[in-house]
């Protein structure tokens, strides 16, 4: 439910990234994703699970290709490559590290107060990502004069695929 639900997030970003920019997508998406974790502990059987699940999926969907369009428009044309690169290394990071926090939390509290945590994490990732990170979009001939983007920018995605993942 997860998965399939993901997919429609994932372009629906695309969609309203290409349209409005990736940084309202990307806040939206965390903001979203962090209020969704919240609603696991109100799941009681089943078919609510399955709701949380599909609601979850469609939110943290909107992170990811957001997140990414963010750093290519910030990443001179030049170094595009090396962006990718090290923007792909902390998915890695990320997909090493995440199931590994989840399971190491879920162990000393419980799956509700896990998911609680990792709402607050994103929540107020957020809230960073809304004052830090830069609102408008990158012009064509503006993109070829910036530098590799922030260490901001980077751990912004991490998280966006680091925080989910021990749970999807």
């Amino acid at each position: 439910m997860y998965s399939l639900s993901n997919i429609i997030g994932n372009i629906a970003s695309g969609i309203f990234s290409d349209r409005k920019g990736p940084f309202a997508i990307l806040v939206a998406g965390l903001a979203t994703t962090g209020a969704v974790l919240f609603s696991y502990s109100f799941a009681d059987g089943p078919y609510s699970l399955l709701a949380v699940r599909f609601v979850h999926g469609l939110a943290a969907g909107l992170t990811v290709p957001a997140a990414f369009t963010y750093l290519a428009n910030k990443t001179a044309s030049t170094k595009r490559g090396k962006g990718a690169a090290v923007s792909g290394a902390f998915v890695g990071l990320a997909a090493i590290i995440g199931p590994a926090y989840g399971a190491i939390l879920a162990s000393r509290t419980s799956v509700a107060e896990t998911m609680a945590t990792t709402g607050v994490l994103l929540l107020a990732l957020a809230i960073c990502a809304f004052f830090v990170l830069n609102r408008k979009i990158a012009k064509k001939e503006a993109v070829a004069e910036q530098p590799l983007p922030s260490p901001a920018s980077y751990a912004t995605a991490v998280c966006c695929n680091l925080l989910p993942a021990p749970f999807s």
